[in-house]
Formats: structure tokens, C-alpha cells, sequence
């Protein structure tokens, strides 16, 4: 399991590239949420995410930072 939160700059492209780039992952989403970042186009995206390994994170993060909108990724791996 772990939480990722995503800035995202949607004047460049929307939050779909990001889910998409999550399908393509080891991972599964188990939770979302979308919080828009007032008088921006931004919006903040906060993930948990199931499976996958911390070989498949740190795949996932390079493909997530390789997006153009994508500002900033943070992530922690809750204690099993």
C-alpha cells in the first residue's frame, strides 16, 4: 500500500494522464481525491494505492514525473 499525492497544472493537460499512467502500473487505486487549488488551474491529487512493489513505485514516480503538468510527487509507505 501507499499514499501519493500528485500537484497537478491542468492548463497543460487534466488529471487523465496521471490515472492512466497509474493503469499501466502494478498498482490498483483504492482511494481518491481531487482537491482544486482556488482561483488556479491546479489541483492537488491524493492517492492510496494498492500493490505493486517499491521497484513498481519508483517506475510509477518516473513515469508520473516525465508528465508535463505533473509539478511536484510526494509518497509514503505506510508500516505493514
Amino acid at each position: 500500500m501507499c499514499h501519493l499525492s500528485i500537484a497537478v497544472d491542468q492548463s497543460v493537460h487534466t488529471v487523465g494522464p496521471v490515472f492512466d499512467a497509474i493503469d499501466r502500473s502494478a498498482f490498483y487505486i483504492r482511494s481518491i481525491r481531487v482537491i482544486p487549488v482556488a482561483w488556479s488551474r491546479k489541483a492537488d491529487v491524493h492517492l492510496s494505492l494498492g500493490g505493486g512493489s517499491n521497484r513498481d513505485l519508483d517506475h510509477l514516480l518516473g513515469d508520473l514525473r516525465k508528465l508535463p503538468a505533473v509539478l511536484s510527487t510526494q509518497h509514503t509507505m505506510p508500516p505493514i
